[in-house]
């Protein structure tokens, strides 16, 4: 249960779960899905997901530091031994968002960095697992070069990689590009629905599958998003996440 973190899809694929919003829908499933013994995993603190909201589900366990960052550095704690760890801009959640199901389907953690700083949570979670990989999302705009030289010195054994176009729709086709070249699920989910997004990422995972942003003010995907669909060898099942307000039959078909 999460209100819109969005590294806590990475953890709900890692623990086979599905993703839900801290609502009454989430309750309703709970009560008909969730096992007697079972355990709802809380993202968040008491004022977004209440102890009256928790005292339905049999058991908890809830992850939430002070703030956001140190609450993403808790999921990918939860995570254990990782390779790869994915760093998006901390200005927004597009980036973030859009490589979640990239990154739940192989248990790469998602941590927000600044431009040109790392959040000291963040900073004290890389020094201590010194991943193999790091991968960059977003241009030098929100995740600077001099940020990258940065964390080379401070791992130098490190690989690096920046995933990046001039908007963010071309960033997520970079990412699709790079990371899912050839997929059997596409899921269509509007970018303004964190939510939903984040539920169809863990969905996406599960399924070898990709989600796909899509802005609802438009019927057509972004060039770039549909340059990449229509790269893929095999046409793969299409899904919508949401209504024909979030994502229309035009635009997925």
């Amino acid at each position: 249960i999460c209100t819109g973190t969005i590294g806590a899809a990475v953890l709900a694929s890692h623990l086979n779960a599905p993703l839900l919003p801290a609502d009454e829908d989430a309750l309703a499933y709970a009560a008909e899905h969730l096992a007697k013994k079972g355990t709802a995993w809380l993202i968040g603190g008491k004022e977004s997901i209440s102890d009256e909201f928790a005292a339905h589900f049999p058991r908890t366990k809830r992850i939430w530091g002070e703030g956001r960052y140190q609450t993403s550095v808790l999921i990918a704690r939860q995570l254990g031994k990782v390779n790869t760890v994915v760093l998006c801009s901390d200005k927004g959640y597009s980036d973030a968002l859009g490589v979640a199901a990239i990154a739940a389907s192989n248990k790469w953690p998602i941590l927000p960095a600044g431009k040109e700083n790392l959040p000291p949570a963040v900073q004290e979670y890389l020094l201590e697992r010194c991943p193999e990989n790091i991968v960059l999302v977003g241009s030098h705009g929100v995740v600077s070069y001099d940020l990258e030289d940065k964390i080379r010195k401070m791992l130098p054994t490190a690989n690096f990689e920046r995933v990046q176009g001039h908007n963010r729709f071309a960033t997520l086709a970079a990412a699709l590009m790079k990371y899912s070249s050839n997929t059997m699920n596409l899921y269509f989910a509007s970018e303004n629905d964190v939510t939903g997004a984040l539920a169809g990422s863990v969905l996406a995972a599960e399924n070898r599958g990709v989600l796909i942003l899509c802005n609802p003010a438009y019927l057509d995907l972004p060039p770039a998003l549909d340059h990449y669909v229509f790269s893929l060898q095999t046409m793969p099942l299409l899904h919508a996440i949401g209504g024909q307000l979030a994502v229309s039959d035009e635009t997925v078909l």
